[in-house]
């Protein structure tokens, strides 16, 4: 195991128990919301923050493509719109 790259993550505190736990396995500690992925792991109800930047490169991602799917009607009624 890479220590330098591995992290051990809590859903509640960071008390005395996670750190030795983090002292055993070698290991850096946080806790929740943190993200994995690219996308935001947390604890309780969903927020909008949590998904917004998310749905921010969903939507970029989405406007790119636009353009490309479409035929030549179709690139000439986007252009008059």
């Amino acid at each position: 195991m890479n220590s330098s790259k591995s992290l051990f993550f809590t859903i509640d505190e960071f008390n005395s128990f996670n750190n030795n736990i983090c002292n055993i396995l070698r290991c850096y500690g946080d806790t929740a919301p943190f993200n994995y992925l690219g996308l935001h792991i947390f604890s309780g109800s969903p927020k909008r923050r949590f998904f917004q930047p998310s749905a921010n490169r969903v939507k970029s991602k989405l406007l790119s493509l636009k353009g490309k799917c479409l035929n030549m009607m179709g690139h000439m009624q986007l252009v008059t719109c």
